[in-house]
């Protein structure tokens, strides 16, 4: 089945669809959705569905598709963009450059562990890298590093970039793609911040699309063609 968000009375927040016939197999929630993809996590012992609606975060059941767990989070014209992010039983919640928020979900609901203001997100879905958060701060346009645990910041880079950008992990590098045209390979090192290379891989202004690899290829979208590199 393939999940995405829709929204309305019609589809639902959440709505699952048959991969090869198309057909609608189930929706919950009816109610405004994201922006944001939801993603299957394991959390106090139950398998679930953990997404952005257009004003909150929720947990559903994997199997029921019923409600578990909620935490408000309502943005300007409900834009919620950032993906949740899931790192054992804690969720954190980003977006609308707001301080990122770390929920820990246990079988009782939901209670905030930590806030961070040293990480505020607006278009760009963190990732996790040996129990840290990596992140792109939007106010100082720098690449962030968090202690999953405690929120506590233990690197941040120099300020690069526009507005969007987008961040993958591959082995022991992360890759950082920035609206500038430009292709950085960070060590995924939660200790310090090294660059290792940057390439230029488009135009300023033209890229807003995900970066992707897939084994050794790697993709970047802009506003003009679809170019594939070879991974060394």
């Amino acid at each position: 089945e393939i999940i995405i968000p829709i929204g309305g009375q019609k589809a639902g927040a959440v709505s699952a669809f048959d991969r090869k016939t198309g057909q609608l197999l189930w929706k919950a929630l009816d109610e405004r959705s994201s922006y944001a993809s939801p993603v299957r996590a394991t959390l106090a012992g139950v398998q679930q569905l953990v997404a952005l609606t257009g004003t909150r975060m929720v947990g559903l059941d994997e199997k029921t598709h019923k409600l578990l767990w909620e935490f408000p989070f309502k943005a300007l014209y409900e834009q919620t963009i950032v993906s949740p992010v899931v790192w054992k039983d804690m969720v954190y919640v980003l977006g609308e450059a707001r301080p990122t928020t770390a929920l820990q979900v246990t079988d009782k609901g939901v209670n905030t562990a930590w806030i961070s203001a040293e990480l505020a997100a607006y278009l760009v879905t963190p990732v996790v890298v040996k129990d840290h958060l990596i992140g792109v701060d939007v106010r100082s346009r720098r690449l962030v590093c968090l202690d999953a645990a405690t929120g506590k910041s233990t690197w941040a880079s120099q300020r690069t970039g526009k507005i969007f950008s987008s961040l993958v992990v591959v082995g022991d590098d992360l890759l950082w793609l920035c609206d500038s045209g430009e292709l950085m390979v960070v060590a995924a090192d939660p200790a310090t911040f090294t660059l290792k290379h940057t390439y230029k891989v488009a135009a300023p202004e033209t890229i807003w699309s995900q970066l992707a690899v897939v084994g050794k290829r790697l993709y970047v979208r802009d506003q003009k063609e679809l170019t594939c590199y070879a991974l060394g």
